[in-house]
C-alpha cells in the first residue's frame, strides 16, 4: 500500500527546471513571432502549439485586436497590431519587475 502512495507522489511530480507558460506567457510568444508577416503554421511551431491550441489563442488575440491578418492572395498571414506591439512592451517591462 505504501508503496502504491510513493509511486503516485512520484507520477505527477514535474522536474525542476521544467515550467509551464501562463496564458500571458503564451499570448506573448505569439506576439513577439508575428512581428513580421507570418503564417499560422510557422507559429504553431515558433510557439510550440498544436493546431487546436492555437486557434484557440489566434481566437483571442484576434479578439482583442492584438493581432492583425493580411491576405496576400493565396495565403492569410499574420501580423502584430499597434495594440499588440503595445501590450507587449508592457508584458516584457512586467515580467522584467518580477525577475
Amino acid at each position: 500500500m505504501e508503496r502504491e502512495n510513493i509511486y503516485r507522489a512520484r507520477a505527477f511530480k514535474v522536474s525542476k527546471g521544467v515550467r509551464r507558460r501562463s496564458r500571458l506567457d503564451i499570448i506573448a510568444d505569439v506576439l513577439d513571432a508575428s512581428r513580421g508577416r507570418v503564417r499560422k503554421t510557422h507559429l504553431m511551431y515558433k510557439c510550440s502549439m498544436s493546431f487546436t491550441q492555437m486557434t484557440g489563442y489566434l481566437d483571442l488575440i484576434l479578439g482583442a485586436k492584438l493581432l492583425v491578418i493580411e491576405n496576400d492572395g493565396t495565403k492569410f498571414l499574420f501580423k502584430i497590431s499597434g495594440k499588440g506591439r503595445s501590450f507587449l512592451k508592457s508584458y516584457q517591462s512586467l515580467k522584467a519587475l518580477m525577475e
